[in-house]
């Protein structure tokens, strides 16, 4: 809430699911319960968000950890035989949540207590949603974009030496009046905002990189396009949930041999679980954080000094 302070602030707000989409993010609406420091978000659901090869909160997926020149980074191979499990249920959470307790120790990912876990109706599994606003703009489509804009041109995936075609096409499309804002330079992609990725994503990149991009990985990043476009809509056929699956497992499952295993971080596998979640809370598009990222502006108007 201040950019002259290395510490960040994060509020806890409440909207009523009750409340009509059109008034449920209104200033007046919206009920300000309290504020943590950033690392303290993980240990709301008591996750071991950062390290744990256990990370994802839908399932008991194992993640790798291999070396780079950095040092290590976690990956989730695709795992074709069960790409979205073992399933993470309420009865392992709470087992797991029990030993972890006793042991003081981390079991399953699962690191410390849960405050949350004192609310009668709470469900630590069906109850947590992922925030497609930074896990798939600001994480997954962020990393594509250093995959084709930053790596070296020699890599068959690069499009830097296509940039300026990529920029002069993107810039000349007129969008339609229902699309929120205009394209942005890709040259300036760095100072991207979610919304601008998504916009990107959604309204411009296929016919941005049509016959630019090598067309094995167009067809690849094609599946992904569809699967969001289509998890976006405003009413979704449950039957059609399946098919979007496909496309999202096909998806990822071409990416390792596509570009490397480094591009297999925890956005890339949280992506399998996008339908299970769009089934349990409806459309990405209503349930996200953008409206808050709204409201977060206007709380730090409010603060003066």
């Amino acid at each position: 809430m201040c950019n002259k302070s290395d510490i960040s602030l994060w509020p806890f707000m409440f909207v009523l699911n009750e409340i009509p989409i059109e008034e449920r993010y209104s200033f007046e609406n919206v009920i300000i319960a309290g504020l943590c420091m950033d690392i303290i978000k993980y240990l709301i659901n008591s996750s071991n968000g950062y390290y744990s090869c256990l990370r994802c909160l839908r399932c008991l997926q194992s993640g790798k950890s291999i070396p780079t020149e950095k040092g290590s980074t976690i990956i989730y191979p695709y795992k074709s035989y069960n790409p979205t499990g073992p399933p993470r249920s309420i009865g392992l959470y709470r087992k797991h949540f029990k030993k972890c307790l006793k042991k003081k120790t981390m079991i399953a990912g699962i690191k410390d207590d849960c405050i949350l876990n004192d609310l009668k109706y709470y469900n630590a599994i069906k109850n947590t949603n992922i925030d497609i606003m930074h896990s798939l703009f600001l994480g997954v489509m962020k990393k594509f974009f250093e995959y084709w804009f930053e790596h070296p041109s020699s890599n068959t995936y690069s499009l830097k030496n296509f940039l300026k075609e990529l920029d002069d096409r993107l810039l000349s499309i007129k969008p339609p009046s229902y699309v929120s804002s205009l394209p942005r330079s890709l040259t300036k992609w760095r100072k991207w905002k979610s919304h601008d990725f998504m916009n990107f994503t959604i309204h411009f990149s296929l016919i941005t990189f049509s016959n630019l991009m090598p067309i094995e990985y167009f067809h690849n990043y094609m599946l992904f396009v569809i699967a969001i476009e289509n998890l976006f809509r405003k009413e979704i056929d449950k039957n059609n949930l399946q098919k979007i699956q496909k496309c999202i497992e096909l998806f990822v499952s071409q990416l390792a041999k596509l570009y490397n295993p480094n591009i297999m971080k925890s956005g890339i596998h949280e992506l399998l679980h996008l339908t299970d979640l769009t089934n349990d809370f409806g459309p990405l598009n209503n349930i996200n954080c953008f409206p808050f990222e709204e409201l977060n502006r206007k709380i730090t108007s409010l603060i003066h000094g």
